[in-house]
This record gives structure tokens, C-alpha cells and sequence, in this order.
């Protein structure tokens, strides 16, 4: 089958987009004035940890659909409250990937821990996620590991996640939890 632009752009646009965070990546980036408001129904993610990368996600709902790419401002930095960044760059989703997003960002430092957000029209903000890069191959510091088996929405049992997140903000900096391994399926969902 040959590969037409219009299959070529399709498969790009819902493909994952890579970033390089550099020292000029936080130069003055803003959403175009066609940006629309969103929400962020599942919040944010991160995995795929590398000593100088790291994946993000979300998932961007307008109001109505946007018909074509919907842009994001991402954003990343060493504090929670964003005074100073690392990258800032747009980021785009469409109705192709039921505007999620999925975007690998490098030039990170390893052993780090960075957080994030992503923001849209008229003034929408996601979640601020803090994620952890990997350390490289010389360092071995410790690691805090925490785990979650299968979920099931349905049962409404997530109380063990406000739990876990309240001990975590209360312990000592070296005792935080620094990734969260999924064992199985990161939730099941059923339509009766």
C-alpha cells in the first residue's frame, strides 16, 4: 500500500511527538488565539523513565470538538510552581487519538525529579504531575518503589490512592515514593 502526505500526516499526528529540553526550550512560547478551553478528565501521567528522558501523557477534552489539532502549552521545571522552566514548547492533539497525548521529552538530568503541566485555552490547566528521571548507569541511589495491582472503576475503591498520596507528602524527602509500578492492567472498565 503506498504511503500518501494525508496517511503520512495522519499517523504523525496521532503518533507520540519528541521533545529536546534545552536552555533555550523556556523562550516565550504561547498558544495560538484559536486555542480553546479543555478539561482534563484523567489528569496527567508519566513512565518510560530514562537517565535523561521521560514520557508524558494526557488527555485534552474540549467543550465541542475542535475538528483539528488541538494545541497545548507543556511545560516542565524543577519547582511546583513553575517559576522557573526547563522546556516550554506546543504540543498538539486531535479527535484521531481521542485527544490524548503522549510526548517523550530528553535532555533531562538523570536521578532527577521534574514537574509538569499542560495548559490550553482559555486559561485551562492540568493536574501538576511530578515525575523522576532514571539515574545513569554509575549512580545507584535509592529507590522508593511503590505498587497497585488491577482496578476496577466500578467498585469505587480508591481510597488507598488518597491514603498513599497524603503518607507520601507527609514523609521525609528520602522516603518519598519515587515511581509507582502498575502490576496488570492500570484499570479495567465494563459496559454492562
Amino acid at each position: 500500500m503506498p504511503i500518501t502526505r494525508r496517511s503520512l500526516l495522519g499517523a504523525l499526528s496521532g503518533s507520540t511527538c519528541f521533545l529536546t529540553a534545552s536552555p533555550f526550550a523556556a523562550s516565550a512560547v504561547k498558544l495560538p488565539q484559536s486555542a480553546v478551553p479543555v478539561t482534563f478528565p484523567q489528569g496527567v501521567a508519566s513512565g518510560d523513565p530514562q537517565p535523561d528522558g521521560v514520557m508524558l501523557w494526557t488527555r485534552a477534552v474540549p467543550a465541542a470538538d475542535a475538528g483539528t489539532p488541538l494545541p497545548l502549552l507543556l511545560q516542565v521545571s524543577l519547582q511546583d510552581n513553575f517559576d522557573e522552566l526547563v522546556l516550554q514548547a506546543e504540543v498538539s492533539t486531535s479527535s484521531d487519538s481521542d485527544y490524548t497525548l503522549r510526548t517523550y521529552i530528553d535532555g533531562l538530568d538523570a536521578n532527577s525529579h521534574y514537574y509538569y503541566r499542560f495548559l490550553a485555552g482559555d486559561s485551562s490547566v492540568s493536574r501538576t504531575g511530578r515525575t523522576r528521571t532514571a539515574p545513569s548507569a554509575g549512580q545507584s541511589p535509592q529507590i522508593n518503589l511503590a505498587f497497585a495491582s488491577c482496578q476496577s472503576y466500578e467498585q469505587a475503591h480508591y481510597g488507598s490512592w488518597a491514603r498513599m498520596l497524603e503518607q507520601d507528602r507527609m514523609a521525609p524527602e528520602q522516603e518519598r515514593i519515587d515511581f509507582v509500578l502498575h502490576l496488570g492492567d492500570f484499570i479495567y472498565e465494563r459496559c454492562w
